[in-house]
């Protein structure tokens, strides 16, 4: 009996027995295709196939959720900032407003928690976690200073009103 020829032109290749066999019978499988291990017949893979510019769709993502994260990391630091210089000019703030701050500021530290990357983007997610950090240590020395105010009896940069 003959072996079946196959309808794809130049993909087997007739071998004899001192050839290598793959699948049934005698049949090579010509260089551009090889066999994986569930048995599926599939084209190889080039080094110029595997060194395209493509991006996992999961490292978007999470390249996406850090820049919103980081945008959101910009309002509150300027909000800090703002209450940072008003207590610097004799201003006085709202307690409530520092710990709402804090409070959001917090939350973005667990957001920053959940994002999972690699390489690049890890560097920039440890920069943005270290930054909403000093934001935070800088909320708790205004509250420091409002509370060392009000024990000394001196000016009281932050009003307590809840």
């Amino acid at each position: 009996m003959e072996p079946m020829k196959s309808k794809i032109k130049g993909v087997f290749t007739q071998g004899n027995k001192e050839d290598s066999s793959v699948g049934r019978g005698n049949m090579n499988i010509a260089e551009e295709w090889e066999i994986r291990p569930g048995g599926m017949l599939v084209q190889k893979r080039t080094t110029a196939d595997s060194n395209h510019n493509s991006v996992p769709v999961s490292t978007i993502k999470c390249s996406k959720s850090l820049q919103q994260i980081t945008l959101d990391v910009d309002q509150l630091g300027e909000k800090v900032t703002s209450l940072e210089t008003t207590t610097s000019k004799g201003g006085k703030i709202a307690e409530k407003d520092v710990d709402e701050l804090t409070a959001m500021l917090m939350e973005k530290l667990v957001a920053f928690d959940g994002i999972f990357v690699e390489g690049d983007l890890k560097l920039q997610k440890r920069m943005q976690e270290r930054r909403v950090q000093q934001y935070v240590e800088t909320l708790d020395k205004l509250k420091l200073s409002y509370s060392t105010a009000n024990s000394n009896g001196g000016k009281n940069p932050i009003a307590a009103t809840r």
